[in-house]
């Protein structure tokens, strides 16, 4: 007999609340506002203990009784005001309406037209074209050889061991051919040396070893200076600020450029491209005037024989081929 009231009771509370009929909007102080709870006509709201990010009041929707006219607001328990509930709460249709109604004033909207646009234009222009100017790219070459000269010894020295070899019967890589050497301070010094060395030798000027930026960071000279000294050095133990550092030739950049254009995941890794077209020779060869109709690309602690290897499977190449002849002593 005692289980009838009980299931009475659960029937009762599985009916929907008939009262609270209308689903209302309610300010609230800020866009981080939350409900807590809805007893007669006060509302409990709460705010973040942490600033709301975004300025400016919101709206919440709430449930409220149907005979309620207005409802009082507290905020974290203190009184903030009261609302009346004359306007039911937004629906998806209010808001896709008041969206579409922006979108059309926004048309309507005249910007006033900034003033200095042309004198911009025309002074970015100017700075472009100075940028290419031969006279800027003297600047750059000459303070870039200046600084090989204060660490590294002079330009002489730097391609004395290419000037020494004799005119060449051997084949080289046309003036359009490119291999990069693309190598980081994470590459073993050893491996870096005998890289440096092989190219040096070879005396061949469109075979480059390229670096993505400085060791460090941009702001430290001093420890690529260094890493440069270590490996170019044909003695890593020469003070060039004591005597006259003999250096290999080979042609040792940093392009972060280069790394983006051919995408290079990992180093060390070698990139033969067949055909380059150039149209400002002073410029980075990673940028877009440095057309490039396809590459190859191979991944690895491997030798510069075994890589131009693999570059002739996939490209026969008169230039490739007596690089290698070079890289075998012929």
């Amino acid at each position: 007999m005692r289980m009838r009231p009980i299931a009475l009771m659960v029937l009762l509370l599985a009916l929907p609340y008939k009262t609270l009929a209308k689903t209302v909007t309610i300010d609230t102080p800020s866009l981080c506002t939350r409900v807590e709870k809805i007893e007669g006509n006060r509302a409990d709201l709460a705010e973040p203990s942490q600033p709301c990010p975004v300025e400016g009041q919101g709206k919440v929707s709430a449930g409220i009784k149907e005979e309620l006219r207005d409802i009082h607001v507290y905020v974290n328990g203190t009184y903030w005001k009261k609302v009346a509930m004359n306007s039911p709460a937004l629906s998806a249709e209010d808001i896709a309406e008041t969206v579409a109604q922006s979108k059309k004033h926004s048309l309507t909207i005249d910007l006033e037209e900034n003033p200095h646009k042309t004198e911009a234009t025309r002074l970015a222009e100017d700075l472009a074209r100075y940028a290419q100017s031969g006279e800027f790219q003297e600047r750059i070459e000459a303070q870039k050889n200046r600084l090989y000269g204060q660490i590294l010894g002079s330009q002489a020295n730097r391609h004395e061991a290419a000037a020494k070899e004799p005119p060449g019967k051997r084949v080289g890589l046309s003036s359009r051919e490119r291999i990069y050497l693309f190598i980081s301070a994470s590459v073993p010094v050893p491996t870096l040396r005998h890289y440096v060395k092989v190219i040096s030798d070879l005396g061949e000027p469109n075979i480059r070893i390229v670096i993505q930026g400085f060791v460090g960071g941009a702001k430290f000279l001093k420890p690529t200076m260094a890493f440069l000294k270590e490996i170019l050095f044909t003695d890593p133990e020469c003070n060039p600020s004591r005597e006259r550092c003999k250096v290999y030739s080979s042609q040792v950049t940093v392009d972060p450029l280069l790394f983006r254009k051919y995408r290079i995941e990992r180093v060390p890794a070698f990139v033969y491209a067949p055909s380059l077209s150039i149209s400002d020779s002073q410029m980075s060869e990673g940028l877009g005037s440095a057309k490039v109709s396809d590459h190859y690309v191979v991944y690895g602690d491997m030798s510069l024989e075994y890589a131009l290897q693999l570059f002739l499977r996939e490209q026969k190449s008169p230039g490739l081929e007596g690089v290698l002849v070079g890289c075998r002593g012929g």
